[in-house]
């Protein structure tokens, strides 16, 4: 760890899996972004107070791969 960034080492076997899981959720960071910008339309539309939602703010992971 240092100023709060977490490293982790891994062996190069396991490279390919890590790489597509990173992938893997940037892909749900755009969906999940896309997800959260419809319902803020839909709540200013229908005049929904945005207390009610259902759906809660998720900070996704800032990760990155070296080699």
């Amino acid at each position: 760890m240092w100023k709060g960034v977490y490293f982790r080492l891994v062996p190069c076997e396991q490279l390919a899996l890590i790489e597509k899981e990173v992938e893997a959720l940037k892909h749900i960071t755009l969906e999940l972004d896309e997800c959260f910008t419809l319902e803020e339309k839909y709540n200013q539309r229908f005049d929904v107070d945005p207390s009610e939602s259902y759906h809660k703010r998720v900070i996704p992971p800032l990760l990155s791969v070296s080699e």
